[in-house]
């Protein structure tokens, strides 16, 4: 979405059959970005390098999250940003995810999701955001409901939102930093 908007994309992945698909699905959709093989917790970026960094659905498949924010951190530009989503361990949609993968092989069964508390102390945040997933056995005709009304059950049913974002400003040296508001 980001390279289709204009930005210079660096992707990174850990395995390389999902390297090969993003190059893959990069290519036919015109996109100009780059995809890296590389773990996320040991970045091969010099300090202080990107604009904004991006983690959206990712950590739940990371068993050591602080290291890839750590890092995140060290490779973003001092009053530059992260953004990070993933998945509310609170939410039916998240929940179901996990029951489901114990029935069907899935990546979900080995997944970690968090809750809203968990992730503002792994990012240093101080507010986030959560908004409200169908689940893909529910009626069309809920589902259309549910995505009419994300924004006002957002508010109602927040700690139990599907997805959990959050944003953290840089302002000070990698490691140290100051909160900007979502």
């Amino acid at each position: 979405m980001l390279a289709g908007m204009g930005a210079y994309v660096v992707g990174v992945d850990a395995k390389l059959p999902m390297v090969t698909v993003a190059k893959e699905r990069s290519k036919m959709m015109h996109l100009d970005l780059e995809v890296v093989l590389a773990d996320a917790g040991t970045l091969p970026f010099r300090a202080g390098v990107f604009d904004i960094s991006v983690s959206i659905l990712a950590l739940c498949f990371i068993r050591v999250p602080r290291t890839v924010i750590e890092e995140m951190r060290r490779t973003t530009k001092q009053s530059g940003g992260l953004v990070v989503g993933t998945l509310n361990k609170w939410s039916p949609y998240a929940m179901g995810k996990k029951v489901r993968s114990l029935f069907i092989e899935s990546s979900y069964r080995s997944a970690i999701f968090h809750t809203p508390f968990e992730l503002m102390r792994l990012v240093d945040a101080e507010e986030w955001h959560s908004t409200i997933f169908g689940l893909e056995w529910m009626a069309k005709w809920l589902l259309e409901v549910l995505y009419r009304t994300d924004n006002q059950l957002g508010r109602i049913f927040k700690p139990f939102g599907a997805f959990l974002a959050t944003k953290v400003v840089i302002l000070t040296a990698p490691g140290k930093a100051v909160i900007n508001k979502v």
